[in-house]
């Protein structure tokens, strides 16, 4: 009889248990009549495919595994279902940064048939290491099942579910103040936004506008307040400042100086949110009716 190792060796025994349990079906689910009494089904959070696993992953697949493996020791039909998230943008930020990183190149000058190749490529590659890792700390779901979000049959049941919340009156569809990410060129959700405080210059410049009559447009009752203080963004690289149309009455507008150009800007309010000119700061700001 071999002497055991003074130091636990996880390389020597776990791979090869874990091999049979898979090649036993120890791990499989097939739907068998019983009812809900008798059954028990968790659905893994698909783990992004931006990235490999840490720690987080590590502590949330393992209470999940301990659930799975006490209702299937009880006798439950137990299903946990495996799976990956395609991440959305967030994956395509980082594909992106690698090439730039080792390529020098943007995704406009590698086009949109390359990209799309190499986030796919990029995909394959994490979502192999993803389902290994999990493999790796002993995870027993059911992984001939194992999905990705972008698959066919999962799109077509997301949008299912979401058209069926929609008609039931569960969620609504509104418009809100979004997060632009000026180099992705598209919106991000809240929980990507970095925030950061900014002491200086925004590079926008801003200045105030003065009196209406001091700059030969003439003064018509209301109109000489909204006009005196509206905040004129400067164009970067540019002298020319641009006149946010919601501060210039139509019965002004043929008064603006030529060299002056207006700012097409989106129509306010929006649900609730009151754009305002404060008056003596030249900025705006974002009132919230009570």
């Amino acid at each position: 009889m071999e002497p055991l190792e003074k130091v636990y060796n996880p390389r020597a025994v776990e791979p090869q248990v874990y091999a049979q349990w898979e090649q036993s079906g120890a791990f499989r689910s097939k739907p068998d009549g019983r009812g809900h009494s008798q059954t028990f089904t968790i659905v893994m959070p698909p783990p992004n495919v931006t990235g490999a696993l840490h720690l987080g992953h590590a502590l949330n697949n393992t209470l999940q595994d301990i659930l799975t493996r006490y209702h299937r020791m009880r006798g439950f039909n137990t299903l946990w279902q495996p799976g990956t998230d395609h991440a959305g943008i967030a994956t395509q930020a980082v594909v992106e940064r690698r090439i730039r990183e080792q390529e020098g190149k943007t995704r406009h000058e590698l086009g949109r048939e390359e990209l799309v190749r190499r986030i796919w490529q990029w995909k394959d590659e994490y979502e192999r290491r993803i389902i290994s890792q999990l493999k790796l700390m002993g995870c027993s779901a059911d992984w001939e099942r194992s999905r990705f979000t972008l698959d066919e049959g999962m799109s077509k049941a997301v949008r299912h579910m979401f058209f069926k919340l929609f008609k039931d009156g569960l969620i609504f569809r509104g418009k809100r103040l979004v997060n632009w990410d000026t180099q992705l060129q598209t919106a991000v959700s809240d929980d990507e936004v970095y925030y950061e405080t900014v002491e200086e210059s925004s590079g926008i410049g801003m200045h105030r506008h003065g009196r209406v009559a001091e700059h030969g447009l003439g003064a018509r009752g209301g109109d000489d307040d909204i006009l005196r203080l509206a905040p004129l963004p400067l164009i970067p690289g540019s002298l020319d400042p641009l006149i946010p149309r919601p501060f210039v009455p139509p019965s002004l507008r043929s008064f603006v100086p030529r060299h002056h150009r207006i700012l097409e800007m989106p129509e306010m309010p929006l649900d609730g949110l009151v754009v305002d000119l404060v008056i003596g700061d030249g900025r705006l700001e974002l009132r919230v009716p009570v």
